[in-house]
């Protein structure tokens, strides 16, 4: 009996992938990004109006500003990943 971690395929691109795997991923990642939609629209404004109090140049405002490009990567890789996995199931259903 061989004892330790199980070994799964490794894919290389998405293209690689089966459907399941592209759903699953597609899925979590589209409810990432609109989580992160929900978050980040409500922190603009907020950072907006801290920026008008207390300065661009102020600790606040650029530990805000770190947090919202940090977010806003994020929101960028998860949707990427979301609109890729969307794009190869259409093809691969619908074509």
């Amino acid at each position: 009996m061989k004892l330790g971690f199980p070994t799964w395929k490794k894919y290389a691109t998405f293209e690689e992938m089966p459907n399941a795997l592209l759903v699953f991923f597609g899925a979590l990642s589209f409810v990432q990004v609109s989580l992160l939609t929900r978050l980040l629209l409500p922190m603009g404004s907020a950072y907006m109006d801290a920026m008008e109090k207390a300065g661009l140049w102020h600790w606040e405002a650029l530990v805000i500003g770190v947090v919202l490009a940090v977010f806003g990567a994020s929101w960028f890789m998860f949707g990427g990943v979301s609109a890729r996995c969307s794009k190869l199931l259409s093809d691969r259903w619908f074509k």
